[in-house]
């Protein structure tokens, strides 16, 4: 969120006490003179303008005054005299002192009680202010605070201006809760006194308006400037400078209020006003036009924008010269209209140049400084530089909350734009804590329905999404976009991102239509804001794709990814964007079943991302694991490993890590360690899985669970049975509570557990889970066949190993023709099941299915587990005993 800095629009608090300053001293100097003489005739040649005579007239009384000791009335006259001169000429290093000495001759007379010493007191206090010593004048304001209270011949109004003045010496502190009652003090005197339409009275209420609005407090900065509007309306009729002045200050707070339409209303008319009484090259016509030109580049009118901040640029750059407060502000939103059109380089050079100038003139601990790092950080982030981007913020954000109110919508700004970076970084925690607090800023400042607030609900639904909160993230993102149905953002791509990350947690939902449906609203907008090579456009476009697949349509599926094929070919065959959608065909054709159309696919994809400078290495550690996947449906495990393993180096060497696909890569990996029988080195690599996805989806997420339910088979396999049993139960906790009572997830968890049980003897606990696991299984449509009979089996096991025979065969045979349909039924498990099998039916003197069904086993065996196994000794001996019981059977004399 970039910030147009046009504040040098308002008169400054300190322009307005020079005004004052000069003001009370015209007032005073020649008080208490003793009649006509030098000090007069210094007064009248200073109303001449001969300020070299008034000067040496003055000068000559004070030495004469001084000869006759500090009893004279003149010495005192004549020090307030040149003071006042001083101020004028603002040499205040000699104002200084020329008032402090005629304080201390006043405190020597005692004469300190009265009207005329707290003009000297604010004098002296203001001189003060403009030195930047705002403690001491603090003290000095407090001082005649308090006479001109306690003195009931003081007019009022004079209390007023000193309330006002106090006020403005807290506020240069940071006082803001001091200083705020005596400003409204002042205005209610002025109200009782003068009149509800009294033109100094508009001049308070305007003063006091451009307080608020630099303090954040948009709203009562609002009603302030409306107030002072409706009084110059009744007395001028929006004629004069004073209200050229407020409807730019008011045109200024309408923008940054996003009310851009109110805001170009006033500022035409203040634009008019100053045309007509200053002339179209004045310094005071180029603030107002600068403002209009902010809002028209916030209306995205950059060409009009350019050309009038361009205009503004040259009036201030004559008047001023090209080191000065002025010009800074105009090169910064020139800077930003060239932002928003994208021309980042030359934007970067405006925005070092306005803030070299600001450093120079206002040090580094100035909020129009860290006005110029918050754009800094926006140029960053478009560059794709999160680091840069993360460190211009936080300087920004360090000098905001030393120098500006608590929750200032400021802050809120550049809270937002670091929070949005730091997701970009997978940094979720440290975004979430700071996009929270711009989310309470912002909804002080704008009100809950704001579209400022749509933009951070907007990147809060984001975060969301990407933590895996899929209800908060849908309340979130659809709460911003009904906002914004009021109220666009400016930038209309901010709308289609969110569209997009909507689409993208309705298709984390399985709704594939209503994301079908957002991709369709979101990828033109892009297109048009972006282009329809933009790396948005594309990942939109690519997604929806996904979610024709996810339908089980893959004829649209393959369709679209043919049509961004092609799109991006025609940069070139070897254009880097050409990856994401052979990615896409890659990823249909492995889903269909399609192996060596899915591996073609993948492999141009890896060539092509190698090729890229810099390496793509996030896209391309995903091709590769895609690869390794696709060899392992082909239970090419051996070649798939090293895909597997070249994938997880290129991430551990990446500051971006995408840590669910890092999380996803390891598992796998860690699964064909522990596949081929190399669990010790499997448990490390799940261990880290489990590291990486508990961070990047949270500790209760199912694909956690699912590396847990893993890990416990490796430790199982291991002979760690406790660590087994506290992985097992782990995964059956969150698989219960994120996939529900009846997913096929959960019975196979429980499932493990129960065989985890079975081996250790608790039969009853095992027979409880299992059936648990057998009873979803039948709930299930299409339950996994292999998964649902070795439930039955072990169900039988636990039966068995209770010698209850008649309700082992019956669950063995329930799971005979699901395992026999297994795409292991060959494999050893198989022949230890029929082994299993063969020993009911033997118990139950069934020698005839005992015979066959161990004669399978042992050949089974034999082929799977060598000759000297004693798993196929046992088995042997079983069948030979099978066979003997059954020719005694059949021949008794045998």
């Amino acid at each position: 969120m970039v910030r147009p800095d046009v504040r040098d629009c308002r008169r400054t608090r300190m322009s307005s006490i020079l005004e004052l300053l000069v003001f009370l001293l015209l007032l005073t100097v020649g008080c208490g003179s003793t009649g006509p003489g030098p000090l007069d005739d210094g007064t009248s040649a200073y109303r001449r303008g001969d300020t070299t005579d008034a000067e040496l007239i003055w000068r000559e009384a004070l030495a004469e005054s001084e000869a006759y000791g500090e009893g004279d009335p003149r010495l005192e006259q004549s020090l307030f005299a040149l003071s006042h001169l001083a101020v004028r000429q603002q040499r205040f290093d000699e104002a200084r002192h020329l008032l402090e000495r005629w304080i201390r001759i006043h405190e020597w007379r005692n004469e300190v009680g009265n009207a005329h010493f707290a003009d000297g007191a604010e004098t002296l206090a203001g001189v003060l202010m403009v030195q930047g010593n705002f403690a001491h004048a603090s003290q000095l304001y407090e001082r005649a605070l308090e006479i001109r209270q306690n003195d009931t011949s003081e007019d009022n109004v004079a209390l007023a201006i000193s309330l006002e003045q106090l006020a403005n010496s807290y506020e240069a502190q940071g006082r803001r809760d001091d200083a705020t009652p005596l400003y409204e003090r002042a205005i209610s005197i002025r109200e009782e006194i003068l009149g509800a339409y009294d033109l100094t009275l508009a001049e308070s209420l305007h003063n006091f308006g451009v307080v608020q609005h630099d303090r954040g407090q948009y709203g009562h900065a609002e009603e302030l400037y409306l107030r002072t509007l409706e009084i110059l309306d009744v007395e001028r009729g929006w004629e004069d400078l004073l209200s050229a002045l407020v409807l730019t200050n008011a045109g200024s707070l309408y923008r940054v209020m996003g009310r851009y339409d109110e805001a170009l209303r006033l500022l035409e008319r203040a634009r008019e006003v100053r045309e007509s009484n200053l002339g179209e090259y004045h310094v005071d016509t180029a603030v107002t036009i600068n403002e209009i030109a902010a809002v028209w580049a916030q209306q995205r009118r950059l060409d009009d924008a350019r050309e009038l901040h361009t205009k503004a640029l040259q009036i201030r750059q004559n008047a001023y010269g090209y080191e000065s407060l002025s010009v800074a502000a105009t090169l910064n939103n020139i800077a930003l209209v060239e932002q928003y059109a994208r021309n980042l380089d030359t934007a970067q050079e405006h925005f070092e140049q306005a803030l070299t100038i600001r450093l120079k003139l206002l040090g580094p601990r100035h909020r129009k400084v860290a006005a110029v790092y918050n754009n800094l950080g926006v140029l960053h982030k478009q560059r794709g530089d999160a680091a840069g981007a993360e460190g211009a913020y936080r300087t920004a954000l360090g000098i905001q909350e030393e120098v500006l109110a608590p929750e200032h919508p400021e802050i809120g700004m550049t809270l937002h734009n670091l929070g949005d970076t730091l997701l970009s970084q997978q940094a979720f925690a440290r975004a979430d804590a700071v996009l929270t607090r711009a989310l309470t800023y912002k909804r002080i400042a704008f009100g809950a329905d704001h579209r400022h607030v749509a933009e951070t609900l907007a990147v809060v639904g984001a975060l969301q999404l990407a933590r895996s909160e899929h209800a908060k993230a849908s309340q979130s993102l659809v709460e911003a976009l009904e906002i914004w149905k009021e109220s666009p953002p400016d930038d209309a791509s901010s709308f289609a991102e969110t569209l997009a990350n909507l689409a993208l947690l309705r298709q984390a939902e399985a709704r594939y239509r209503e994301a079908i449906d957002l991709y369709d609203r979101a990828i033109p907008i892009f297109e048009r804001q972006l282009g329809a090579y933009s790396e948005n456009s594309a990942r939109a476009r690519y997604n929806q794709a996904g979610s024709w697949a996810a339908l089980g349509d893959y004829a649209t599926a393959i369709t679209l990814y043919q049509q961004m094929l092609e799109l991006e070919e025609k940069r070139g065959t070897q254009h880097p964007e050409i990856a994401q959608p052979l990615l896409g065909l890659a990823m249909v054709n492995l889903e269909l079943g399609h192996h060596k159309e899915s591996q073609t696919h993948f492999e141009r994809a890896i060539a092509i991302l190698e090729q890229t400078e810099p390496l793509e290495t996030r896209a391309l550690a995903f091709s590769l694991g895609g690869l390794a996947h696709c060899l392992m449906q082909q239970d090419q495990m051996a070649a798939a490993e090293p895909y597997y393993e070249r994938a997880i180096a290129l991430l551990d060497n990446n500051e971006r890590v995408n840590l669910r696909t890092l999380g996803s890569l390891l598992g796998n990996l860690a699964s064909i360690h522990s596949s081929t029988g190399r669990n010790q080195s499997a448990e490390p690599l799940y261990r880290r899985s489990l590291e990486a996805l508990e961070e990047a989806y949270g500790p209760r997420h199912a694909v956690v669970a699912r590396i847990l339910y893993e890990l416990a088979g490796a430790y199982q396999r291991l002979g760690k049975v406790d660590s087994a049993e506290a992985s097992y139960r782990s995964a059956l906790e969150i698989r219960e509570e994120a996939l529900g009572s009846d997913h096929p997830d959960l019975a196979e968890t429980l499932d493990g557990l129960g065989a985890l049980l079975l081996e250790r003897a608790d039969y009853l606990r095992a027979e409880s889970l299992l059936r648990r696991s057998v009873s979803i299984y039948e709930r299930n449509d299409a339950p996994d066949p292999l998964l649902y009979g070795r439930s039955l089996r072990h169900l039988g096991d636990c039966f068995l190993r209770r010698d209850s025979y008649a309700d082992a065969q019956v669950h063995y045979e329930r799971a005979l023709p699901l395992l026999r349909s297994g795409a292991s039924a060959e494999g050893a498990e198989y022949g230890l099941f029929l082994r299993d099998l063969g020993q009911v039916y033997a118990a139950q003197r069934n020698f005839s299915d005992a015979e066959t069904a161990l004669g399978q086993s042992v050949s089974i065996l034999e082929r799977e587990l060598g000759a000297n196994d004693a798993r196929l000794v046992e088995t042997r001996a079983s069948y030979e005993t099978v066979r003997r019981a059954r020719g005694a059977e059949q021949d008794p004399g045998t």
